[in-house]
């Protein structure tokens, strides 16, 4: 069971299904990361986590597929 600890991301360039996969799956190789949800519409990635990841470790591993993060809350 993961915990209910979250950070929200935006992201510009996510717009398909194809996109939301390659987010996922960079994302849930981070240690600590438990689950990802993902919203197209609002270009949100959410991911819960269980040991606080590194923020920079998630942007670098978003960037490094083409998207750019707006925000991270």
């Amino acid at each position: 069971m993961f915990s209910k600890e979250k950070i929200e991301i935006i992201i510009d360039g996510m717009k398909c299904k194809h996109c939301e996969t390659r987010i996922k799956e960079a994302l849930i190789k981070i240690s600590g990361i438990r689950k990802i949800t993902t919203n197209i519409k609002k270009k949100q990635v959410i991911v819960y986590y269980q040991i606080n990841p590194s923020v920079d470790v998630i942007k670098k591993a978003i960037e490094d597929l083409g998207y750019k993060v707006l925000e991270i809350k």
